[in-house]
């Protein structure tokens, strides 16, 4: 008697599995090719790694026999509803597809095990480096490659703000007992202003390696960011995950009944973005703080 687990690609451990098993030696008959193109130390590289392909295939797990059928739909999916951007193709339809891993039923604890696994093989791919996410629809997804730290010293800043910004972080980070007790929200938020250049990107990218956090994006003057689609995404940012508000100003010259260059595409609401601080910290850009609005300058 055999039982089964079924995994579809818009789950998130669709690809960690298919690239974990490769990794423990699947026996295949069909193979198909995955390209990856990597830039490291300025050298890029071209990757090729052979994942099973359409039909059955066996793996030895734990001295376990485990079938494994990867089956490809006719339907078309958006790639909107994936949650892996590694097969994106920038908002086409893709296949729909799935992987069924059985065998024998008294030994489905091995399912678990897998997963368990495949997540911790991930996870050590990325230690060391700092994730990326973006919005793709309602939800964040990682973009792009995982990029390695960078260095806090890297970054060239007027004398002392980056210390001073660091321990600020710190003494942050060890006081969420006090702001639970105090009732008071738990998170923090920095504004970063300048003309494109000076090194606002950086600097946060070299704070995300320095607290080992990953990072999040969100651009103000997306045409399709609205108040309810951008709530949600804040209540969905992934754990450990530093929030950037790209673009604040563009919300105040929308806002601006008075401004000649009215920005028509912000439908975020001043209200909302300046309540929008609900990761641990976020911080927001801006090109010119004198477009902003009183509350934040």
């Amino acid at each position: 008697m055999f039982t089964s687990l079924e995994i579809t690609i818009n789950d998130r451990s669709y690809y960690w599995v298919m690239e974990y098993i490769v990794k423990k030696g699947i026996i295949s008959r069909h193979l198909s090719l995955k390209t990856e193109l990597k830039n490291d130390k300025n050298i890029k590289n071209v990757v090729f790694s052979f994942i099973p392909s359409v039909g059955h295939h066996l793996l030895i797990y734990d001295n376990t026999f485990i079938f494994v059928e990867r089956s490809r739909e006719k339907n078309l999916i958006s790639d909107s509803f994936l949650n892996n951007t590694s097969s994106s193709t920038n908002g086409r339809s893709v296949p729909f597809e799935n992987i069924r891993l059985s065998t024998f039923i008294w030994s489905k604890h091995i399912f678990k095990k897998i997963l368990t696994n495949a997540q911790i093989y991930i996870d050590k791919k990325e230690e060391g480096k700092t994730l990326l996410y973006k919005t793709f629809g309602h939800e964040w997804r990682p973009f792009g490659t995982p990029k390695n730290k960078r260095p806090i010293n890297s970054v060239i800043l007027p004398e002392k703000l980056d210390e001073y910004i660091i321990n600020d972080i710190q003494t942050f980070l060890n006081s969420s007992t006090w702001y639970i007790d105090k009732g008071i929200p738990y998170r923090r938020c920095y504004l970063l202003h300048g003309p494109p250049g000076c090194g606002k990107s950086s600097f946060i990218f070299a704070l995300a390696g320095c607290f080992d956090f990953n990072i999040c994006t969100i651009n103000i003057n997306d045409i399709y960011l609205t108040d309810d689609r951008f709530i949600h995404l804040l209540a969905t940012i992934p754990p450990r995950t530093i929030l950037i508000l790209e673009d604040i100003d563009f919300i105040f010259v929308h806002n601006d009944t008075n401004s000649e260059n009215k920005n028509k595409n912000s439908n975020v609401s001043t209200s909302n973005s300046m309540s929008s601080s609900t990761s641990i910290y976020s911080t927001l850009t801006n090109n010119n703080i004198k477009t902003l609005g009183v509350s934040y300058s």
